[in-house]
C-alpha cells in the first residue's frame, strides 16, 4: 500500500544512494504526464549540483501551496490522519497545516543524498511504522481514500497490495 515510499526505504536500506548523485524514484509513466526525457532529469541534475531537492511537478504560478488542506480535501481522512501522525512525529500540526511549502509530488523528484536518507530516517519509515502500529492511525489509512486508479496499472498494483480500494498511505506520504 506504500508503493513509491517503499521503494525510496528499499533504496536507502540497501545501499543505494550514492554520494555523488541525486536520487529519486520515477513514475513509469513520468515521460507522459511531464513530458521529459530520462536525460532531461540527467541534465537538471548536472545543471542544479549543489540543490538539495528538485521537483519535476507541473510549473504553476507557484510551486509553494498549503499542500496539506489540499490533500485533506481530496481525502475523506486525510486531515485525522495527518493530526494524529505528525504529533507522533513530533510535528506540530497547526504549524503544518497554515504554512506554504514547496511541494513536488511523490514520484517526481530527486534529492542530495543527505536530504534523500534524512527524509527515509525521519519522514518515510517512522510513518510507516505509526501506520502500521498505531490502531487508530492503521484504521483511518486503510479506509477508502476516494481516488480513483488510472489504468490498469494502478488496478494491478491494488490487486498486489491485497486492498479493494486506494488506501490514504501514498497520499499522506506525499
Amino acid at each position: 500500500v506504500y508503493f513509491e515510499n517503499r521503494v525510496l526505504q528499499l533504496i536507502k536500506d540497501r545501499g543505494l544512494v550514492k554520494e555523488d548523485r541525486f536520487t529519486g524514484v520515477v513514475s513509469p509513466s513520468f515521460k507522459d504526464k511531464r513530458g521529459l526525457s530520462y536525460k532531461d532529469i540527467e541534465e537538471a541534475a548536472t545543471r542544479l549540483e549543489g540543490a538539495d531537492l528538485v521537483g519535476f511537478s507541473y510549473p504553476t504560478k507557484s510551486q509553494y501551496f498549503k499542500h496539506i488542506p489540499t490533500v485533506a480535501a481530496c481525502h475523506p481522512q486525510a486531515s485525522k490522519i495527518y493530526i494524529l501522525l505528525l504529533n507522533k512525529l513530533g510535528i506540530r500540526p497547526e504549524k503544518a497545516f497554515k504554512e506554504e511549502y514547496y511541494n513536488p509530488y511523490n514520484n517526481f523528484w530527486m534529492a542530495s543524498p543527505s536530504f534523500f536518507n534524512d527524509y527515509v530516517d525521519k519522514v518515510v519509515k517512522p510513518s510507516m511504522y505509526w501506520m502500521e502500529n498505531d490502531p487508530k492511525i492503521k484504521k483511518l489509512t486503510m479506509q477508502d481514500a476516494r481516488y480513483s486508479p488510472q489504468g490498469k496499472d494502478a488496478v494491478f498494483w491494488m490487486k498486489l497490495a491485497g486492498v479493494p480500494h486506494s488506501t490514504h498511505h501514498t497520499f499522506i506520504l506525499e
